[in-house]
């Protein structure tokens, strides 16, 4: 479906859902065996995946994503995390910038 529609990469988002307040409350495990699952369909279809967010899972996850877009690292102090990911050159983080404005 994904490659039907012109996309050229996977971006699986919210998979840090363990740390946010819902129902399902996944654990942290749960959630790498679902990256493994998408990375293994992804790779299939020949489709590179990443890893957003989820800093808890950062040393589990490194060798089967292409990459990783990190939000805000600087903000939370938790740039320390991605060493997997700044060690392989595959760390693409960013930072919103807020604005206040009266």
């Amino acid at each position: 479906m994904a490659q039907d529609r012109g996309c050229d990469n996977l971006d699986p988002n919210n998979v840090d859902c363990y740390d946010n307040s819902n129902k399902l409350k996944p654990s942290p495990a749960t959630v790498i065996d679902y990256m493994h699952y998408m990375a293994k369909e992804a790779h299939y279809r020949r489709l590179p995946i990443c890893l957003k967010t989820a800093g808890s899972i950062f040393g589990d996850v490194p060798p089967i994503v292409e990459w990783h877009v990190n939000e805000q690292c600087l903000q939370y102090g938790e740039c320390d995390k991605f060493m997997p990911f700044i060690h392989q050159n595959i760390l693409a983080p960013t930072e919103h910038r807020i604005s206040h404005r009266m």
